[in-house]
């Protein structure tokens, strides 16, 4: 009889700590403190079996921090747990949301605000990272407005806002954005890192190592922080300490795990590859070690062709080594691509005045698409598209686009068809329109 005593007492004990840490990971997730959020759920999983509430706060996460094709999966299994259906089709209509189709969630916005009330701050951040995505940030900063005056102590609006609000240039407002959604949350790792490297831009290195390093401490992953060290430390002429960091970014720095946790911090997905290279060469020609630098610029340029300033930090190391035509091409490159920034600079001045035009947006898209990232060309053509789901201009591009490249996705020759489609059965062969950008 002790023996069948002591065992449920165990098992209550167990049972009991497995809740309590499923209720300290809703809490987590509920504050943005993920990488806690993490711990406490694995804790769970190694005090017994999962539950219904588990394999929901697992799908949660898994949309939260972008990991999709996890989030299919995750989603499949909390059904066959047993979570409610309405709980599930709330989280598949915000992760859709948050990645940029707002349709449904936009028609349903207001409603959905009234009728789920406990869930309006999970429904306001896939709205704006929706927004966000098409770059459509007036619409973004209504709902923060609204989300942060009846959640005053999330810290996620003021983070979000700051994003925004440094895509704007407007440095001084971001940064006081970053730092309030620090005060309110010590261990949000994503305004830490955006923080920081903000700082880092505004030659504030100092404050910003101390900021990269607490990232280092929340990140499962931390090989974006590194580089931030890195970068912070050569900033301050510590050439072996930034050398340290940087080196150690190195290891790993193309696993999917890594280039998720780049990608959830606001680091475009293609300059993620690069950087760690790239500050290398910089480094490097700091310390005049040209053919070194040259060496490392390479490794960036091969992993990011498009980004202007390595080419430039490539081309300055080249010619710094002697290799004067090589070094003369890569600046006759970095010209061009200096004259199309200037010509996308204009045409943002242009959409303050007027954030709706499809046309302005169909014009940044296509010079994004031509000189610098093929994503953020396509997200802004996309965004033209949410403004005139007709624009004729931005269905040619896209058309030609996925007909260019099938080879590299199976999904392109269905997305090719239906920009064509939009565009008429003739549409091979038709001549731009007279509203051509």
């Amino acid at each position: 009889m002790k023996g069948i005593v002591v065992v449920c007492i165990v098992t209550a004990g167990v049972w009991a700590g497995r809740e309590w840490s499923l209720q300290r990971c809703a809490r987590a997730i509920a504050t943005r403190d993920y990488p806690t959020a993490i711990s406490w759920l694995q804790r769970s999983t190694w005090l017994g079996p999962t539950t219904t509430r588990s394999r929901f706060l697992q799908a949660r996460l898994d949309r939260k921090l972008g990991r999709f094709d996890q989030f299919a999966h995750s989603l499949e299994q909390a059904k066959a747990a047993g979570v409610d259906s309405q709980h599930l089709a709330l989280e598949q209509l915000l992760a859709v949301a948050q990645t940029g189709n707002l349709g449904v969630l936009e028609s349903r916005l207001g409603k959905l605000l009234v009728e789920q009330n406990d869930q309006a701050a999970e429904i306001c951040e896939a709205f704006v990272l929706g927004c966000m995505q098409n770059y459509r940030f007036p619409e973004a900063e209504k709902i923060l407005d609204v989300w942060q005056a009846d959640y005053p102590e999330d810290p996620e609006p003021h983070y979000l806002r700051g994003r925004i609000l440094e895509h704007a240039t407007e440095y001084d407002s971001a940064e006081q954005e970053y730092r309030e959604a620090f005060r309110i949350q010590p261990r949000h790792a994503a305004a830490a890192f955006n923080l920081g490297r903000l700082l880092t831009t505004r030659q504030k290195p100092e404050e910003a190592k101390v900021l990269y390093a607490l990232c280092a401490g929340l990140l499962k992953h931390p090989h974006p922080a590194w580089v931030g060290l890195g970068r912070s430390e050569r900033s301050l002429g510590h050439a072996d300490a930034a050398r340290h960091w940087l080196t150690k970014a190195l290891d790993g720095q193309d696993r999917p795990e890594v280039l998720e946790v780049y990608r959830w911090l606001g680091e475009p997905a293609e300059s993620a590859k690069a950087q760690a290279a790239q500050e290398l060469g910089q480094l490097e020609l700091d310390q005049q070690h040209f053919s070194e630098a040259v060496r490392w610029f390479e490794q960036a340029i091969a992993a990011n062709p498009r980004d202007w300033k390595v080419r430039h930090g490539f081309a300055t190391a080249l010619r710094s080594d002697g290799q004067t035509e090589r070094a003369l091409k890569e600046f006759e490159t970095v010209s061009a691509q200096r004259a199309a920034w200037q010509h996308i600079d204009k045409l943002f001045d242009q959409l303050q005045l007027d954030p709706k035009s499809a046309t302005v947006r169909t014009q940044i898209g296509a010079a994004f698409l031509e000189h610098f990232s093929e994503n953020q060309g396509l997200v802004w053509l996309n965004s033209a598209l949410a403004y005139d789901p007709e624009c004729r201009e931005v269905h040619r591009i896209l058309a030609e686009y996925f007909e260019a490249h099938l080879a590299g996705n199976p999904h392109y020759a269905d997305l090719a068809k239906q920009h064509r489609q939009k565009l008429g059965k003739d549409s091979g062969n038709q001549q731009p329109s007279d509203n051509t950008p």
